[in-house]
């Protein structure tokens, strides 16, 4: 029973907003539905703005020129739909929202019931007055005429209302004609009727078509957005096949341990495709070999990037040696070469663990993090190393740094993007040995939890051996550049 119930009131809509053909589905509806709300006000408020200026002029006048039986109608005529026009644009500028279908009716009933009454008696006492001459019965006669097109500029509003003022309206001028002893009522009121009924008729015949036109408009409109559903499924496809593809490339291991290091790595990627970059590797001499990059922008040419990068480094893992300066040299000529109409950048971090001390390359890439202590945020040591970011400029210097674990040997070593370690938590100690601590309590869900709109990688190294977390009274954390600031 609900079933056929909602679809009868569907048959229903359907002939009221005047669909071509079947049944309107439950989104055409409600489409149609706001399209006759905003018709009706962009109507209203015409009406309504041409209605005051003009019918309180015709006030003003006729308190000079009409004469003394139909003075007082006609002035009381006009200054009440001024008021009612008026009283609608006040109260649509107060709300500050679209008004309602029931508001825009009220306003409909408001101003024909006003027009009804007005002229009525405007021609009750033109009938029986005896002051009017042949031009002034002309001028009450366009009155009327002026009255009918207002019902039926009202009609696409009122719906079957516009009907029913239409036929009090005529039945109402009957009345008077006959009670007054007009000549000719019966003929008068044929007249009035039959242009009222074409006035109207043309007005609903004008709203239909402008319903059926809203109706393609919205059927333009929604196959446009399939149209673009479909194409974002298929760019989502694509995108969905170029991650596959990305992370198919020779991914690091979440672990990699020596007899010396034991390295950690973390990855939390944004979006489909990934900008930042992340590989390891041990050379034949036993040291560790750890590269984190992170490629200027988002999207598709970020993962160009990757993807070039990726490449080079699955190509030098055929060499048993590795040079981590030659290496960052071909890899920013490869993005001077393929940025000539586009410019591609990267900053790429490579710290070389061996057994007595660190090395760390930096092309443009946030500092390496030494931690002497798990609890003392004044043991924090940050190596910024020396180098410009990589795909700007064809001569590239790196200045490698070089830290010596006879000398001072740190707890841990963090290296990461800065979507870990941006400026505003790399400038506090404090926040730098908070975020250590839920590292390690926390794992991969401590950078899951940090709020930046960035790729994530984060590797943290802990020493191995006998020497671990030794502190001789001779730190080199002085000798070093310093980035981080103490806390205040």
């Amino acid at each position: 029973m609900k079933v056929f119930r909602d679809a009868k009131i569907s048959t229903m809509l359907a002939v009221l907003l005047g669909a071509p053909d079947a049944l309107l589905n439950l989104e055409q509806i409600e489409h149609m539905q706001r399209w006759r709300i905003q018709n009706a006000q962009r109507v209203v408020n015409i009406f309504s703005r041409a209605s005051v200026p003009i019918l309180s002029l015709s006030a003003a006048v006729m308190t000079q020129t009409a004469p003394p039986s139909v003075r007082p109608a006609c002035v009381f005529t006009f200054g009440a739909l001024v008021i009612v026009s008026l009283a609608w644009l006040t109260w649509t500028h107060l709300l500050r929202q679209p008004p309602t279908m029931r508001a825009l009716n009220i306003f409909g009933l408001a101003a024909g019931a006003v027009a009804i009454a007005g002229f009525s008696s405007i021609l009750h006492y033109t009938i029986t007055g005896n002051d009017l001459n042949s031009s002034q019965y002309i001028m009450i006669g366009l009155m009327f005429g002026v009255q009918g097109f207002m019902i039926g500029l009202l009609a696409p509003i009122m719906g079957a209302l516009a009907i029913s003022f239409a036929l009090v309206h005529t039945i109402s001028c009957l009345i008077i004609w006959h009670v007054d002893h007009a000549p000719e009522p019966i003929a008068w009121s044929l007249t009035l009727c039959l242009s009222e009924i074409l006035v109207i008729s043309f007005f609903q015949q004008q709203a239909r078509q402008s319903k059926e036109h809203a109706l393609v408009n919205y059927q333009a409109l929604d196959l446009a957005s399939q149209n673009q559903r479909l194409r974002l499924r298929a760019i989502e496809g694509e995108l969905l096949l170029a991650r596959e593809i990305q992370e198919s490339f020779i991914p690091p291991p979440t672990e990699l341990i020596t007899d010396e290091f034991a390295a950690h790595f973390f990855h939390v990627p944004h979006g489909l495709l990934g900008g930042d970059w992340l590989a390891a590797r041990i050379l034949p001499s036993g040291a560790m070999a750890i590269a984190v990059g992170d490629v200027s922008g988002k999207g598709v040419p970020a993962a160009m990037v990757v993807q070039s990068v990726q490449s080079l480094w699955a190509q030098a893992l055929r060499s048993p040696e590795f040079d981590p300066a030659q290496w960052l040299a071909s890899v920013n000529d490869t993005l001077i070469a393929m940025g000539r109409r586009h410019p591609y950048t990267l900053t790429l971090g490579i710290m070389v663990l061996e057994q007595r001390r660190l090395t760390y390359y930096s092309a443009g890439h946030v500092p390496l993090l030494l931690l002497g202590s798990p609890t003392d945020p004044m043991q924090i040591t940050a190596i910024q190393g020396g180098g410009s970011v990589l795909g700007i400029d064809a001569h590239l210097a790196i200045k490698p740094v070089v830290v010596d674990f006879d000398t001072w040997r740190p707890h841990s070593i963090f290296l990461a993007t800065d979507g870990v370690l941006p400026w505003q938590v790399r400038r506090k100690k404090s926040r730098i040995l908070k975020l250590v601590e839920d590292v390690r309590s926390q794992g991969k869900s401590a950078l899951e939890s940090i709020d930046e709109e960035d790729d994530q990688i984060l590797v943290w190294v802990e020493y191995a051996g006998q020497f671990r977390g030794k502190t001789p009274s001779g730190s080199i954390a002085a000798e070093l550049p310093i980035e981080i600031g103490a806390d205040s």
